[in-house]
């Protein structure tokens, strides 16, 4: 939403199941920079810029780089400019009616839905999740990620969150029957994976495939698989394109054949698992040199 020319927007950029993702920008001359504010929903933040940020009931915060910032539901919050370039930030925000599921997963007790993250709750950002964000938000703007991928690393931000706001119960250990539940899970989720992969899938319709939440489908398939869903689907199409490209089928055609979005996309991901472009694979193929 505009807020004004020139000086602020809040830009929506994708929907990603039950989260969204946008760019918040905030010129310091706006003449509403630094009043009451709140959240609508439970939000995480990656800052651009420093800015000074007092959440309802809790003490100033400097915003930056360095750290996330978590604002729960419908908590005010003012803002302070430290720094000529006014507030800068990217955001993802979860459906409220998730939050319960994302902490379930997560083995969190949460007594309040919209107070996920506790008293003005904000962390130090790792270097790695900090580029894993801008990586994402990046992907998400010029619609270059699977929306699985997408999702399964916007879930697993907020229950990375959620876990550090408070104390984590947990058993001391699994029950064997636990754990063959979670093994048969997972090799429900890659049947799924493996008969439906040349479908535009979400990590939802995997999910209600195999009666379980999306979340923590995601969490128990990393453990048992080894990869994430994506990783796991990505690398399934990118094997059923080796026999069309060795064949000399046409890209466009094969990333479509087996559910990738677009050439671009299909190559992106090519690329990064093979080391080689899809075009100079097809050219290696076996009627033209020794099989690969």
């Amino acid at each position: 939403m505009a807020v004004e020319p020139d000086h602020g927007v809040n830009e929506f950029v994708a929907q990603i199941g039950p989260f969204r993702h946008g760019r918040f920008r905030l010129a310091v001359e706006h003449p509403g920079f630094a009043e009451l504010g709140s959240i609508g929903s439970p939000t995480v933040v990656f800052p651009r810029e420093p800015v000074q940020i007092t959440q309802d009931g809790s003490d100033p915060v400097v915003s930056d780089p360095n750290i996330v910032m978590c604002y729960d539901r419908q908590r005010p919050y003012t803002r302070q400019a430290l720094g000529p370039r006014g507030d800068r930030c990217e955001w993802f925000e979860a459906d409220p009616g998730v939050i319960d599921e994302i902490a379930q997963a997560a083995g969190v007790s949460m007594c309040n839905a919209d107070e996920p993250f506790g008293s003005g709750m904000h962390v130090l950002c790792p270097s790695a999740l900090y580029q894993q964000q801008r990586r994402i938000s990046h992907s998400l703007v010029c619609g270059m990620i699977e929306g699985i991928e997408a999702e399964e690393w916007v879930g697993e931000l907020f229950s990375r969150m959620i876990a550090g706001s408070r104390p984590t119960p947990r058993t001391s250990g699994r029950r064997r029957s636990t754990a063959r539940a979670h093994r048969e899970l997972t090799q429900h989720a890659k049947h799924v994976l493996a008969t439906r992969y040349d479908e535009p899938l979400t990590l939802g319709m995997v999910a209600s495939q195999v009666f379980a939440s999306p979340f923590h489908l995601a969490r128990v398939f990393h453990v048992h698989a080894g990869r994430t869903v994506h990783e796991y689907l990505t690398r399934i199409r990118l094997a059923a394109a080796l026999d069309r490209l060795e064949a000399g089928a046409d890209l466009t055609g094969t990333a479509l054949d087996v559910g990738f979005s677009s050439h671009s996309h299909f190559t992106q991901a090519f690329g990064k698992v093979y080391g080689i472009t899809p075009s100079r694979w097809r050219a290696a193929r076996p009627d033209k040199q020794a099989k690969i």
